[in-house]
């Protein structure tokens, strides 16, 4: 009897895998999105899943579950421990709430697979046009003349729009400011553009057509920008240490088979590299990293430390 080397071993062994991933999606896959419609990271996440869907021959059905920094629709997505079910995660819903929430029915590094990132956004500090003047040091000059007087916005508490107000209100020596939760970014724009609230830190690619229009006032951006190409950077403007960008990425149960992980990571990486999409996607100031799922988990476990340090460093307590 002839012995088996141990490489065709091996590939006997993986087949099986590799024929259910071959074959999934077997029935339409449900994304769910922890933001509410309209949003940069919602869009994002439709347009990669509109070209998937057409690839996989399978509807992709999008599912937004937004609130609590994230963490009801991370937990939903545990919950469903299922292999045709995926999440949009990031930086703030996945890096900080984690870090901030207390007392959550899952364990992030535990009950979740990151899968891949798809892209990396510049945030934007941006201010009501009651706001006399878009220059950063007329801005702290008000903000330290008026304690107590002015409040902040951010798309939900534990996001990385409502760390990076709180980091400045103490790099600025703004105290008394006021923090305003809003169900996503764009329920937080009227009240932004009228003078309710005074500043926000935001995605530029969705806060970028509320700047062309004259609705905010941009002040600084976490990374130059081709699309604001006159606004300075938070470090140019005297507040170095911001530059944080939000990147979205995709994630799964820990239950997924490898192997399916692995096909949903190359298959989104082939529909974000299309010339298409990454000309769309430029429009919004969105980079596309493509980042691999071998890549993005290490990737991942070094955002829950540095969060966990810049939380501790901010002193933001989530009751």
């Amino acid at each position: 009897m002839k012995r088996i080397g141990p490489v065709l071993m091996l590939m006997l062994l993986a087949a099986p895998a590799l024929v259910q991933a071959q074959a999934w999606p077997s029935r339409p896959v449900r994304w769910i999105i922890p933001f509410p419609p309209g949003g940069a990271s919602d869009i994002v996440s439709r347009m990669v899943a509109n070209d998937l869907g057409v690839k996989w021959g399978q509807p992709v059905v999008i599912d937004n579950r937004p609130g609590a920094g994230g963490t009801i629709a991370t937990a939903d997505l545990v919950r469903s421990a299922g292999d045709h079910t995926i999440m949009t995660g990031t930086a703030g819903t996945h890096g900080i709430a984690p870090n901030l929430y207390r007392n959550l029915s899952f364990n992030i590094e535990r009950d979740l697979t990151p899968v891949v990132m798809m892209v990396r956004v510049p945030m934007v500090l941006v201010s009501s046009p009651a706001l006399a003047s878009p220059k950063m040091a007329d801005l702290v000059k008000v903000l330290q003349a008026n304690p107590g007087k002015y409040a902040f916005a951010s798309p939900g508490s534990g996001t990385l729009n409502h760390l990076m107000a709180e980091m400045f209100v103490v790099a600025a020596k703004a105290s008394g400011m006021t923090h305003v939760p809003y169900k996503g970014s764009v329920a937080a724009y009227p009240d932004l553009a009228s003078g309710r609230t005074q500043i926000m830190f935001d995605q530029l690619a969705g806060v970028l057509p509320f700047i062309r229009k004259g609705s905010l006032v941009p002040i600084a951006t976490s990374h130059a920008s081709a699309q604001l190409p006159d606004t300075p950077t938070m470090a140019a403007a005297g507040f170095p240490g911001f530059d944080l960008a939000l990147w979205v990425g995709v994630f799964a149960s820990s239950s997924m088979p490898p192997a399916v992980v692995g096909k949903i990571s190359s298959d989104v990486a082939e529909v974000l590299k299309a010339p298409e999409m990454v000309r769309r996607l430029d429009e919004m100031s969105s980079e596309v990293t493509a980042m691999p799922n071998k890549a993005f988990a290490p990737f991942f476990r070094s955002e829950l430390v540095r969060w966990q340090q810049a939380i501790r460093n901010a002193k933001v307590v989530i009751e």
